[in-house]
């Protein structure tokens, strides 16, 4: 129970601070910008218009665009002057015309105003974008939080990514930390209604072997709950306790106070299978990993494993995983602090996407805390194709910033709102550096990109090629093809330029490499190639067709 209360306290603090945060990223009062805001519009459309905006907000205006007094006092003199004789034109139909230094005037307190619109709106769709993080991960605190103080919820407590967050953001000692995981293990197994995927049939162990067994290993039997020692009775066999206690004695594992970690001990013994156990151990051998880690890691895979098929494959992929980190030289270190589960994801897909980074040049001597989150997305070298071909300031952004491929794999409509946003004419470009994070100046429900529908002959039988590869761990080679070298972006050799439009160049020899090994290459495969998942329109398309006819 105090394991319980501490994580319940845990997250009501938390859950305050985040909607305090929330409440200072939500919109105020006016500010005077805002109260101005339409007139200045309407002032970009006509500068008739600057008679409708009130003089002494030009001046607070001003203040904001301009440090410099000097300067700042001379436009203001001056818009004061054109302001009335403008009002006078519209008031007493005089018929003052302004002179080409006073337009001038005009012109800089226009650029002056766009400039301040800009900084304006960029500071609200941040400010918007943060409050959206910020009550979607509240929100999963509050389920969690319900999860925990409601009897009747019996939801199975499995989001390892939040409980990460969670101990992360508390800033816990070890002792905290395994207090939140023990609270977290005891309400899932109150929720199990099996703890095994399969029932033993066996005949039931007794209290005084179990008494035994335990003792013989330091253990008082006596301190596990009624419902801990019919877990242990039903669900375990005399060999295999003796077994599992043997091996996390005599490999000096984490000594278990059973009153107070007495539910995670009995779920451990039950699931974890003894050959597990001993690979576990011996695969953080001569790492920097130690029994203490492996107990947390442990924790979290039951945590994470609904059932015992899940449980045993990502044991099986932890240790190929440690394996695999070690002989490329990855900080095991940083992986523990940042995120476990790492250790833990599907092994293939970790071994392809570390090559991809590689490939890319987003990985290049260590695998830092922006990009353990990218490990286990599927499909990882499409989604860089896509956004590296959106504008040129893409790869340079992606190259500080690796973290946004999660975002785009998570959220489906954001790579198009980044589309939009880079190709509109009035904007300067989706990629601001605000304390690294991503300002988007385009609404996508405003400009929806549509697919442009290609001819491509042979379409289907090339889709059906390359899904068939899509899984593959063996490294593509990305052999030069030859015709296409001329079109090398000169500023950034990932990069094919034709006619203006950008093109992944490894995503073309990688597809290109797949329809040469399945010795299907045809008229259109070059072209298929090209355009693959690519976000193109009519006319784009069209260029490259021509460009293409040039070539072959």
């Amino acid at each position: 129970m105090k394991e319980e209360k501490y994580l319940i306290d845990l997250l009501q603090e938390l859950i305050e601070d985040y909607h305090s945060e929330i409440e200072k990223n939500s919109p105020s009062l006016p500010d005077l910008y805002e109260e101005q805001e339409i007139p200045l519009n309407h002032l970009l459309d006509d500068i008739q218009n600057i008679i409708k905006v009130d003089i002494d907000s030009i001046e607070k205006l001003l203040e904001e665009v301009i440090e410099d007094r000097k300067e700042r006092e001379e436009l203001f003199d001056n818009i004061k002057i054109i302001q009335t004789l403008l009002r006078l034109n519209s008031e007493k139909q005089t018929t003052y015309r302004l002179s080409m230094e006073q337009l001038s005037y005009i012109t800089t307190f226009l650029k002056k105003v766009k400039l301040l619109m800009k900084k304006k709106e960029d500071e609200r769709i941040e400010k918007r974008e943060k409050k959206i993080k910020l009550e979607t991960i509240c929100e999963k605190y509050e389920k969690l939080l319900n999860c925990m103080t409601n009897p009747n919820n019996s939801t199975i407590i499995s989001d390892v990514e939040l409980i990460e967050l969670l101990l992360k953001e508390s800033n816990l000692d070890s002792n905290e930390r395994r207090k939140v995981l023990i609270s977290l293990m005891k309400k899932n197994q109150k929720t199990y209604e099996n703890i095994l995927t399969n029932k033993i049939t066996k005949i039931r162990l007794s209290d005084k072997e179990l008494e035994k067994i335990f003792e013989k290993y330091g253990y008082d039997y006596n301190q596990f709950t009624e419902s801990n020692k019919e877990y242990l009775k039903e669900y375990t066999t005399y060999e295999d306790i003796i077994e599992k206690l043997k091996i996390w004695v005599n490999c000096n594992l984490p000594i278990i106070d059973i009153l107070k970690e007495g539910d995670i001990f009995t779920h451990l013994l039950i699931r974890i299978k003894s050959s597990s156990l001993e690979k576990m151990i011996k695969g953080i051998e001569n790492t920097t990993l130690d029994t203490i880690d492996l107990y947390e890691i442990i924790i979290l895979l039951l945590i994470d494993s609904k059932n015992d098929t899940i449980l045993n494959q990502r044991i099986l992929d932890f240790i190929k995983n440690i394996k695999y980190l070690e002989s490329i030289h990855i900080n095991l270190s940083d992986i523990l602090e940042k995120d476990k589960k790492v250790f833990y994801c599907n092994h293939s897909l970790l071994v392809r996407n570390i090559s991809i980074l590689k490939d890319y040049q987003l990985l290049e001597n260590e695998l830092n805390h922006k990009l353990l989150s990218v490990i286990g997305i599927n499909h990882l070298d499409e989604i860089i194709d896509t956004f590296i071909e959106i504008s040129e300031n893409t790869y340079p952004y992606l190259r500080k910033n690796p973290w946004i491929l999660k975002e785009l794999e998570s959220d489906k409509n954001l790579m198009i709102s980044i589309y939009n946003s880079e190709r509109s004419k009035d904007q300067l470009g989706a990629f601001l550096k605000t304390n690294q994070d991503l300002i988007l100046r385009n609404n996508l429900e405003e400009s929806e990109f549509i697919p442009y529908t290609n001819t491509i002959v042979n379409k289907d039988s090339y889709d059906s090629i390359i899904e068939d590869y899509k899984d593959r761990e063996e490294e593509y080679k990305y052999q030069p093809i030859e015709k296409l070298i001329p079109f090398i972006d000169e500023n950034n050799p990932f990069l094919y330029h034709f006619d203006g439009i950008l093109i992944s160049r490894l995503k073309v020899e990688r597809i290109y490499e797949i329809l040469v090994e399945s010795n299907y290459v045809l008229q259109d495969s070059l072209m298929y190639a090209i355009t693959y998942h690519s976000l193109l329109n009519e006319e784009e398309y069209k260029k490259i067709e021509k460009v293409m006819e040039r070539v072959l």
